[in-house]
C-alpha cells in the first residue's frame, strides 16, 4: 500500500477491511505503510477539518457523556494532530439556527436533562438570566411536591424566555445603534 487516498475519515479506534483507515469527503487524507506489520497506520491529513458547527464532520464525531449528564461530540484532526470537542446541545443549537451562540449566553435544556437535546428543549439564554433561573427552580424545587415542581418549572421557564427574547431584541436594537454610529 503507497500513499493511499481514501474513503473515509478514521474514528478513533476504527480501521478499514484492508487494514487501512478510510478518508472522508470532509478531508484529504493519505495512508502510508509503516514498516512494522502490527499496529495502526499512519494517517496524514492534507488539510484541516472544517470544525464551524454546520460542517457534517460532526455527524460521524465519537460522542461521550460527562459525569453531569452532558453530552460530547469528540473529533481528531489529523492535520493540527489535536483533539476537538464540543457540547452536542450547544452544536444542535447552532445548526438549527444557524449561527453561533452569542458570547455572553448559553443554553438552557428546559426539561432540565441534560441528556434530553432535543431541539424543542434547548433555549438560548443570556448567563445571568440562565443563573438567575436556576436559582427559582432550586426555590421551587425545595417548597413544592414533584408533580406541582414541574407546572411550576414549566412557568418559570417560559417567564424567562420571554425576558430572555426581550434582551436579546434590545442588544440587536444597541447592536443597529453602534453600527450606524461609526
Amino acid at each position: 500500500m503507497n500513499n493511499l487516498q481514501l474513503d473515509k475519515i478514521a474514528l478513533p479506534g476504527e480501521i478499514g477491511v484492508d487494514g487501512y483507515v478510510p478518508q472522508s469527503q470532509f478531508q484529504d487524507t493519505a495512508v502510508t505503510e509503516s514498516k512494522k506489520k502490527l499496529g495502526r497506520p499512519k494517517v496524514v491529513a492534507l488539510q484541516p477539518l472544517d470544525l464551524s458547527s454546520s460542517s457534517a464532520i460532526w455527524d460521524n464525531a465519537k460522542k461521550y457523556r460527562n459525569a453531569k449528564g452532558y453530552y460530547f461530540c469528540q473529533l481528531f484532526d489529523h492535520f493540527s494532530r489535536k483533539c476537538y470537542s464540543r457540547m452536542e446541545h450547544v452544536l444542535i443549537w447552532e445548526r438549527i439556527h444557524g449561527c453561533e451562540v452569542p458570547s455572553d449566553c448559553c443554553i438552557h435544556h428546559r426539561d432540565l436533562d441534560p441528556g434530553n437535546n432535543n431541539a424543542e428543549n434547548l433555549l438560548c439564554i443570556p448567563i445571568v438570566l440562565h443563573l438567575e433561573l436556576h436559582v427559582r427552580l432550586r426555590n421551587a424545587r425545595k417548597t413544592t411536591s414533584q408533580l406541582e415542581f414541574q407546572v411550576e418549572r414549566q412557568r418559570i421557564t417560559q417567564q424567562y424566555e420571554r425576558i430572555s427574547a426581550e434582551i436579546r431584541d434590545l442588544w440587536g436594537i444597541m447592536a443597529d445603534l453602534r453600527w450606524s454610529q461609526t
